[in-house]
Order: structure tokens, then sequence, then C-alpha cells
């Protein structure tokens, strides 16, 4: 089942935390994010360390 509020939640949590994610999917329901080609391996770190605690920030939402 499709939980559209908690990819915007996801959205907006990350986007707080200063990286940019978006929408994607069928249902609207993926998070998607474009880093350059030429990040940094420390960079991308810390940007899965920000979806990560996005993710985590909202309600309801299990994660490892």
């Amino acid at each position: 089942e499709p939980w559209v509020e908690a990819t915007q939640q996801t959205n907006a949590q990350t986007l707080l935390r200063g990286v940019i994610t978006i929408r994607a999917g069928l249902h609207s329901n993926c998070v998607r994010f474009l880093p350059p080609l030429n990040i940094s391996d420390a960079e991308l770190d810390e940007a899965l360390d920000v979806v990560d605690a996005a993710i985590a920030a909202v309600p309801g939402v299990l994660c490892s």
C-alpha cells in the first residue's frame, strides 16, 4: 500500500536538514536524491546519514 504522506514528511525532514530529496515512483511513494557525480565519499556518507535521520523522524516508519 503506497504511503505518500510518509514520503512527503521524509522529503520535508531532509530539506530541514540540508539535503534536497524529491518524490518519485508510480505512486509518488519513493524518495529520490541526485548527488553530483563528483561527490566525495565523506559527503555521500553525510547525506545518507541525513536521509536516515529524516526517515527515523517520520512517525510510524520503522527503520533499521
